[in-house]
């Protein structure tokens, strides 16, 4: 089934008769709900939002309206009977000199419509700089409402950059007893070189109808894992199961250190390359140099540095269950594994140098 967005629901314009903003009425940044029965919740920013508090924002009307979008890692607010939930807030980001060494989680997306609507998208989370940090894990994707007659799950929030990557969020899953929905994709894990964060579980489809949501796929540098696919829901009539997400790839490694003189003979051999998605190469060997009165010859170069090896690939995500008309199997597709990374070439070794005298 394809994925049609629901439609946005417009902002009210504010009255200043106090018993109908009471009843109808977009939120404020000092009262973020909407009206009582119709309106959008409000949406914060920077502006709004200062300092590192987490913003929620507002909620809809009971009847229709959209939720408000959250901010510093702030969870979107829910919508009404038709609307979409609000996206959340991106997570904290942590600077060097900052002793917490976690990036800030992100938002979870807002349910969407009762009736009608989307989930709200989660949140990324904060990347983290200090060495030996972790980045904040994704926020989950907003549900369809609990009823829900057409929806899309919200998208996982990709993970933080750090030296540990964090996770993906969760895809938002169809509504417990919705008549069509569709999972929302899982969010992309974390970069991060000692390792990387693994991708998000798609969301599950609708209770009768839709699809699963696919895998997020694994974070780069040290290959972190592919999420699984969503399944369909529990009764569900026609619908497929979520693709995995595919393994992160491995980064480069770095380059072996040269070679160098270490005397009158021999040079000593080169620096074994770092290990990484790609292993490094090594180092070329030093170049021997001796001093002689005879016809010996020169000393011997040294020995190339070896290839850094492969790093390791990150494994694909689980296919999800799907079927139609309830034993018609309909799976997604497993996530391919990361590709690991080729070993680096081993280092020439050094030349001999000649310096007889006689």
């Amino acid at each position: 089934a394809s994925q049609v967005a629901a439609k946005a629901v417009s902002p009210i314009a504010s009255s200043s008769a106090p018993v109908f903003d009471f009843f109808f009425g977009d939120g404020t940044s000092d009262h973020p709900n909407a009206g009582l029965l119709g309106g959008s919740g409000f949406s914060f920013d920077s502006d709004s939002c200062s300092g590192t508090t987490a913003c929620d924002g507002g909620n809809a009307g009971l009847l229709f309206g959209n939720g408000g979008d959250g901010f510093n890692g702030g969870n979107g607010g829910s919508a009404g009977w038709f609307g979409n939930g609000g996206a959340g807030g991106a997570g904290i980001v942590i600077d060097l000199g900052d002793p917490k060494g976690t990036g800030g989680q992100g938002g979870d997306g807002g349910v969407g419509g009762l009736l009608y609507g989307n989930g709200g998208n989660g949140g990324a989370g904060g990347n983290a700089v200090p060495l030996g940090s972790t980045g904040g894990a994704g926020g989950d994707g907003g549900a369809t409402g609990l009823l829900s007659l057409h929806g899309v799950g919200g998208a996982g929030g990709a993970g933080g950059r750090a030296s540990n990557g964090g996770a993906g969020g969760s895809g938002g899953s169809g509504g417990m007893l919705s008549l069509f929905g569709i999972g929302g994709a899982g969010g992309v894990g974390g970069a991060g070189p000692v390792s990387a964060g693994h991708g998000g579980v798609g969301g599950v489809g609708g209770f009768l109808s839709g699809n699963g949501g696919n895998g997020g796929v694994g974070g780069q540098g040290a290959g972190g894992d592919g999420g699984d696919g969503g399944n369909t829901g529990l009764l569900s009539l026609f619908g497929k199961g979520g693709n995995g997400g595919d393994g992160g790839i491995g980064e480069g490694g770095s380059e072996g250190a040269s070679g160098n003189r270490t005397g009158a003979n021999n040079g000593k051999g080169g620096g074994v390359g770092g290990v990484g998605g790609a292993g490094g190469v090594g180092g070329r060997g030093g170049n021997g140099l001796s001093y002689t009165i005879d016809d010996d010859g020169g000393g011997s170069g040294g020995k190339g540095g070896d290839g850094g090896s492969g790093g390791s690939a990150g494994a694909g995500g689980t296919a999800g269950e799907g079927r139609y008309l309830l034993g018609i199997p309909s799976n997604g597709t497993g996530g391919a594994n990361g590709d690991g990374g080729a070993g680096g070439a081993g280092g020439n070794g050094g030349t001999g140098e000649d310096n007889a005298d006689g």
